[in-house]
């Protein structure tokens, strides 16, 4: 399957008509990229292996959209490949997908004016000194307020919470300042990615990989509650449908973990986990939205501009949509808009007209054009609000100052029986990542395989 939400033929939707099934080993909670690679090593491992779903496709916060009125599929989810990363590039190699280097050349827009540096925090040298010389943690918010409160640095601590928002999605009073110490010393700007034709193929490897494995994926199965006792599960979903284990690995978005009992994603445990969800509440997890913006050429180019951004990969900004790229070198008139964070979250019930047309005003101050003339450019659109996803109730994770103690309590299984994996539950400079989460789902399968029932 193309990550485009209709099923390969040997993908299941859970209908109430299905017959009951076997027992099976192992039950795994989402097929993201977590999910799908533990499955993918437990079937290898000979174990017998059912994959639930909650939405009608795999891939999870991966998504890949075919559209004919696109230039090129459209990455909904997950789109780059932040440094030579080993789960990440090892799975691609395996699956034979081709991916890209992608440069850096970034333009800026900030009170209306355009200039170019690479360096994207005015000062980043200093911060950084001052981050050596950091003992003890605190939120982002609260150091740049106490080692930068003077005027003169007033660009300096905008820059970098808007940073933190963006790029981390999250939200400055929480995060923690020494993770993101850590992951700004480990930015390996030489090697940067972009799959070609997508992310979804690889999903689509793992599918593959897994059905000729003996294991089965099941879509449209969204799990509801988890009856548990030591080797004996019974795995609930929303038609009321039972599934039967030995045990089980949870795979579902923090987002979702946190949800309030009786939402829509919320899992019900029995008998409860008050540690794991108490961890659970202290992590962090942030909103983003995708806007895709289909031009009818590369505009931002043209010579009739009042500023032209010729070979133009990214520009960052200060309007509420701040961040764009372009799909350089590829001259196909496609442009991405990327809002994260606290203001993202707070558009989840806003409507895609409403965002569109936020992107829209960010892209006439940016370019300096008029809207009118701006819309006769644009010939289609789409819009991703993450938040806004009831099986995902967000994009992805960062780290508070809570968050290393609360990942050592969730992946710490429960009577070998109830496992977790996931993006947010790996420590270090990847949080957040596809390569967080095949980590996780790798290495969490493989201490599983380790346990005899």
């Amino acid at each position: 399957m193309s990550d485009t939400g209709i099923p390969s033929a040997n993908i299941l939707f859970q209908t109430s008509s299905m017959d009951k099934l076997n027992e099976f080993d192992v039950i795994v909670v989402g097929a993201g990229a977590a999910g799908l690679s533990a499955a993918l090593e437990l079937t290898k491992a000979g174990r017998k292996v059912l994959v639930l779903e909650a939405r009608n496709r795999i891939g999870g916060r991966i998504y890949t959209i075919e559209d004919e009125g696109f230039s090129q599929p459209l990455e909904a989810g997950a789109e780059f490949i932040h440094g030579q990363l080993p789960h990440t590039c090892t799975f691609l190699e395996k699956a034979g997908i081709k991916y890209e280097t992608i440069g850096d050349k970034i333009w800026h827009v900030t009170d209306g004016k355009v200039h170019r540096e690479k360096e994207f925090i005015k000062d980043w040298d200093l911060l950084m000194k001052a981050l050596q010389e950091l003992k003890h943690d605190q939120t982002i918010e609260e150091f740049l307020n106490s080692h930068f409160s003077n005027d003169k640095y007033k660009e300096l601590r905008e820059t970098t919470l808007q940073y933190t928002q963006g790029y981390n999605a999250a939200a400055p009073g929480k995060a923690s300042t020494l993770a993101l110490k850590r992951e700004w010393e480990a930015e390996d700007d030489e090697h940067q990615y972009r799959i070609e034709r997508g992310y979804g193929q690889l999903m689509d490897y793992f599918q593959k990989e897994i059905s000729s494995t003996g294991g089965t994926i099941i879509l449209s199965a969204p799990v509801t509650r988890i009856k548990w006792k030591r080797f004996e599960v019974e795995v609930i979903t929303l038609n009321r449908k039972s599934y039967y284990t030995k045990q089980v690995l949870i795979t579902v978005p923090l987002g979702v973990l946190q949800a309030p009992e009786g939402s829509d994603a919320s899992i019900t445990f029995s008998p409860s986990l008050p540690e794991k969800y108490s961890a659970i509440q202290l992590m962090g997890f942030g909103a983003a939205i995708k806007i895709h913006i289909q031009c009818l050429n590369n505009f931002w180019e043209e010579k009739s501009l009042q500023y032209p951004m010729k070979n133009v990969e990214f520009i960052f900004s200060d309007a509420f949509i701040p961040t764009w790229w372009t799909q350089h070198p590829n001259d196909n008139g496609l442009l991405t808009g990327w809002l994260a964070g606290p203001k993202a979250s707070n558009l989840q019930n806003a409507t895609d007209d409403f965002i569109f047309e936020k992107g829209v005003d960010a892209l006439c101050y940016i370019f300096s054009l008029g809207k009118a003339t701006l819309l006769q450019k644009i010939i289609g659109h789409k819009i991703h609000n993450w938040a806004a996803q009831p099986f995902s109730c967000g994009a992805y994770s960062y780290a508070t100052l809570h968050t290393a103690d609360a990942i050592k309590v969730l992946n710490q299984p429960e009577e070998d029986t109830l496992f977790f994996a996931g993006e947010a539950l790996v420590t270090g400079p990847m949080t957040g990542t596809v390569e967080a989460a095949l980590n996780s789902g790798v290495d969490t399968a493989r201490r599983m395989i380790t346990i005899k029932s």
